[in-house]
């Protein structure tokens, strides 16, 4: 069991990097998305810092668990809270029904 907890935790660190270095690499892409979500533009580098500290506290939580467990409950927060943009533009009208009729 320690080795799958060891697995997960780097995987997950991993993961982290990784979203890290995507925000870096491909920021045009990324600030796009950011405009979806109506985020403004200074906030990619604190985003990725943050990603990059959850990862390295998951692997520091490998040798103190109270850190890991904490990053791991930041991260997931993170990760749930998120949401699609929008695909279509503000203002324009769509072909979905009303709640109520």
């Amino acid at each position: 069991m320690f080795v799958a907890y060891v697995v997960v935790t780097i995987l997950a660190a991993a993961a982290a990097f990784g979203a890290t270095g995507f925000d870096i690499v491909k920021a045009d892409q990324v600030r796009e998305t950011m405009r979806g979500y109506g985020l403004p533009q200074w906030t990619l580098n604190p985003l990725a810092i943050l990603k990059a500290l959850g990862g390295l506290g998951l692997l520091i939580g490998l040798a103190i668990p109270p850190l890991g467990r904490t990053a791991a409950s930041a991260w997931s927060c993170t990760s749930s809270v998120q949401k699609s943009p929008s695909s279509e533009p503000s203002g324009t009208p769509t072909s979905r029904t009303p709640c109520h009729t």
